[in-house]
């Protein structure tokens, strides 16, 4: 499947890819104009084309999972609490 007729991909202007292995990684960096369709009118994530073929059957739902994954981790949901903590 070409990724230029995938629905879940918008041409974008010349970023950076914003792939991320995990949070201790850098972001990839690599020059794209492709980006991953993001639910909820989230900006679309750039991603070069070799990250743009492993999200390829990615749906709006295995994003949200995703999110809701990392999201529900005890190490974010604590660094969270810090980070409110800090805001008084």
């Amino acid at each position: 499947m070409s990724l230029n007729s995938n629905q879940r991909f918008v041409e974008l202007k010349i970023t950076e890819c914003a792939y991320q292995q995990d949070e201790l990684s850098d972001l990839c960096g690599i020059l794209t104009d492709r980006g991953l369709l993001m639910p909820f009118n989230m900006p679309s994530m750039p991603l070069c084309i070799m990250h743009a073929y492993e999200f390829r059957d990615w749906t709006a739902e295995d994003i949200i999972e995703q999110f809701i994954s990392i999201m529900t981790e005890d190490e974010f949901i604590e660094n969270w609490r810090l980070e409110e903590d800090d805001d008084f």
